[in-house]
């Protein structure tokens, strides 16, 4: 739960993009965080601009105090959720918080990437104007800490200074600047925790190519998430599935399924598939499957051969493993007894499918259902898809058209015995809906992006 209301502006300058790489990005990862940040904001609250002025501008004429700027081509969690770790590390007395930049010849100005903003705040100290480059001024030399960010051009926080100088050739942001310094009080950059939440591609640059490389080796590489983030105690699985499992289909990550499968309990037919298109995250769960005794998980997963496809895997949350999953299953003894006994039981295969190109040809949908038209009448049977259609990592190579796409044609071939755990590509639908359930959403997308593409420029006022 955030502390602050904000207006979550978003900057798209169409004309500012140097290649077809920069615009794809930009484009791609903007349509996932308005609907990811959505959910935390209200996407009434998440506005796109052509120009940062202008988000100003709505933001004061629309009373929002705190108002966050991000430019396309922005990733607001490369390590940690970007807007949560700026919430706490905002204070009371923060007008303007970015990454202010020191050119030594030329006055302090902000990067445009992205800023936090006080509205309210500000208003009472300026003109709200954030100042655009290019003219030449005399103003006072701010007092800057000896500390810096990088390589001495972003100094930890900005203070009045005394000594006037002549300017030429201000850049942006430098009005609003001088007017909070000007007010006496302190300016802050980002610090280290907030500006490792978030990865900037710089689409107007010609580096977009190398950041995208970059920021590959962090996420791009095939994965093996060790535990999910999704919390089942919402989905209320005992009162939705009153009878036993006798096929499951899942990813290939995290223990989750087990958890299901404990709930639910299954058939003495039972068959586990599990569907992924990582084929490291297949190979660590085979690894599992063969080899684990239900100790040690980190030490276990630390054992695999991560060089297995040229794979990775993310070794966190593990304490979530030693305390929240032993405790589900009654300690460590219970949940090692009720392993051993489980995979010596059941019968589980592997199947390399990419559910976002199932539409492109059909087997592996036919698969799926021929699969579970194997079990038994009368029982439950679940396909896990967790996040497939709202991932970020594939969201850079599809837009979320493509994914409501991919997610309806899935949905609409699927045998309608099949009850569908997933998160969709827009947040929509009971656990457990079914393909007779299922309502298309492509033309809930086309909404979703047509208000996501109302630039909110200078004609709001007219």
């Amino acid at each position: 739960m955030l502390k602050r209301k904000y207006l979550v502006a978003f900057i798209e300058d169409r004309g500012g993009y140097v290649s077809t790489l920069g615009a794809t990005i930009s484009k791609n990862l903007a349509e996932f965080w308005y609907i990811e940040l959505g959910e935390q904001v209200g996407r009434e609250n998440i506005k796109t601009f052509n120009k940062h002025q202008d988000a100003v501008n709505y933001a004061n004429e629309n009373n929002y105090e705190h108002l966050l700027v991000v430019n396309y081509g922005t990733d607001l969690e490369h390590n940690y959720p970007f807007i949560n770790v700026l919430d706490d590390f905002i204070q009371d007395d923060d007008i303007l918080i970015g990454h202010i930049l020191d050119r030594k010849n030329h006055y302090y100005h902000l990067h445009e990437q992205c800023f936090y903003l006080n509205v309210k705040k500000a208003k009472e100290i300026s003109n709200l104007q954030l100042g655009e480059p290019g003219a030449n001024l005399q103003l006072h030399k701010p007092v800057r800490s000896e500390e810096s960010h990088h390589d001495g051009y972003t100094p930890l926080w900005l203070e009045k200074g005394t000594e006037l100088v002549d300017y030429d050739d201000v850049r942006f942001g430098y009005n609003i600047i001088n007017s909070v310094l000007e007010a006496g009080l302190k300016i802050r950059s980002f610090g280290p925790e907030v500006r490792v939440g978030k990865y900037y591609f710089y689409p107007e640059s010609e580096d977009t190519a190398d950041k995208f490389a970059e920021w590959s080796e962090k996420h791009i590489f095939n994965k093996f998430y060790v535990y999910n983030t999704e919390n089942l105690d919402a989905y209320n699985l005992q009162n939705n599935f009153k009878k036993p499992l006798s096929r499951m289909v899942t990813v290939s990550s995290g223990l989750n399924h087990l958890k299901i499968i404990k709930t639910l309990g299954y058939t003495d037919t039972f068959h586990l598939l599990f569907a992924d298109y990582d084929k490291f995250a297949l190979y660590a769960m085979e690894q599992i499957y063969a080899r684990w005794n239900g100790k040690d998980y980190a030490g276990f997963i630390k054992s695999i051969n991560t060089q297995y496809y040229d794979g990775n895997f993310v070794a966190e949350n593990f304490g979530d493993f030693n305390d929240e999953f032993l405790d589900f299953f009654g300690g460590e003894e219970a949940w090692v007894k009720w392993w051993i006994e489980y995979k010596n039981s059941i019968v589980h295969n592997f199947e390399r499918i990419n559910f976002l190109t199932c539409r492109l040809h059909n087997n592996p949908v036919k698969l799926i259902n021929e699969f579970f038209s194997r079990g038994d009448a009368d029982t439950s049977k679940i396909l896990w898809l967790s996040n497939v259609f709202s991932y970020k990592q594939t969201s850079l190579y599809h837009s979320l058209i493509d994914r409501v796409r991919a997610q309806d044609y899935v949905m609409e071939h699927l045998n309608q015995d099949i009850s569908v755990f997933a998160n969709y590509a827009i947040p929509w639908g009971e656990v457990g809906l079914t393909s007779a359930d299922y309502n298309k959403q492509e033309e809930l997308a086309k909404k979703v992006l047509n208000d996501m593409n109302k630039r909110q420029d200078r004609t709001w006022q007219k």
